[in-house]
């Protein structure tokens, strides 16, 4: 998948042929208008040369370096000495109280009373998640500081979040997939109806694609996996969902899935910017380009014009 982006970009950057085939023509346009929609909204594309104005070209670059980093990182991981774990469930994780070592007040208080101290309304609950490996070392790591509010169970957060399809954990290297992310979408269930549910192999299902199908439907493991790697690798963020009018939608939503995706990156408050350091993004445009007997630019499967 994340080839696939590459070479797809590559050909973006590049100058179009003179004399270019009507196939040529509708792979560049295929492309180009899916940047559009997950990147560069204000992209400018001649009708006929189908050439791209500079400041879009820069942002083509800028994204296609993100996807080269991974590329490397994945060839050479030992060259960044950094070995990833995989994990399929995070029930190795378990809650524990901690305290603060200092406050502005002096001594240890519960981190919970010091937030309120500092002046945070509602005060959060902050959780930590001890590691739970047999040759732990003494003391241990904890869980970079996730904020969960007080209703939300402790027992982790793929059983307190059915549709989180994985997490990455940089303190401890490890990226975690959620058990009950693997299955299929239920029949004629849209995505954003139900829980995610992956589907494992994506090069199986490239003749398998239909007229109007969603690219949401093609949450494959790849994906997640890609998702996650883009936090590890460039410290890419799930930026909080907006509407369409570039609204913030509820608290905590993250902008995963395509109308997301899509309204983080026309939304004038964050611009490409933002598009540019949301971890989905990458993942929908690198499985429309893995897809790429279909024009996925509209979030839907359509034949290539």
């Amino acid at each position: 998948m994340t080839k696939a982006a590459v070479d797809a970009l590559d050909s973006a950057q590049s100058s179009p042929p003179l004399f270019a085939s009507g196939s040529t023509k509708a792979t560049r346009t295929r492309i180009l208008k899916t940047l559009q929609q997950l990147f560069i909204p204000q992209m400018k594309i001649s009708k006929i040369a189908l050439k791209v104005d500079d400041s879009s070209l820069a942002a083509i670059a800028r994204i296609r370096t993100n996807f080269n980093e991974i590329l490397r990182f994945c060839r050479s991981p030992s060259e960044d000495n950094q070995k990833i774990r995989l994990a399929c469930n995070d029930d190795f994780l378990k809650p524990v109280e901690k305290t603060i070592e200092a406050d502005p007040y002096g001594g240890n208080v519960p981190l919970m009373e010091s937030l309120t101290f500092l002046g945070h309304e509602p005060p959060l609950e902050w959780i930590f998640w001890d590691e739970d490996w047999p040759n732990q070392q003494p003391g241990g790591g904890y869980f970079d500081q996730t904020k969960v509010q007080p209703q939300v169970p402790r027992e982790g957060k793929c059983a307190s979040n059915p549709r989180l399809p994985g997490f990455t954990l940089r303190t401890h290297e490890i990226i975690t997939l959620c058990p009950n992310s693997f299955g299929t979408f239920p029949q004629g269930q849209k995505p954003e109806q139900t829980p995610f549910r992956l589907r494992q192999n994506l090069r199986n299902l490239q003749n398998s694609v239909t007229a109007g199908d969603y690219l949401d439907n093609y949450y494959s493991v790849s994906g997640v996996l890609l998702h996650e790697l883009t936090h590890w690798v460039f410290d890419s963020d799930d930026v909080p969902a907006l509407t369409e009018g570039g609204q913030l939608k509820q608290p905590g939503e993250p902008s995963y899935l395509w109308v997301n995706c899509r309204n983080l990156a026309k939304s004038r408050s964050t611009g490409h910017a933002g598009a540019e350091n949301n971890a989905d993004n990458y993942r929908l445009f690198a499985t429309a380009m893995f897809l790429n007997a279909w024009d996925w630019h509209t979030g839907r499967a359509e034949r290539p014009a």
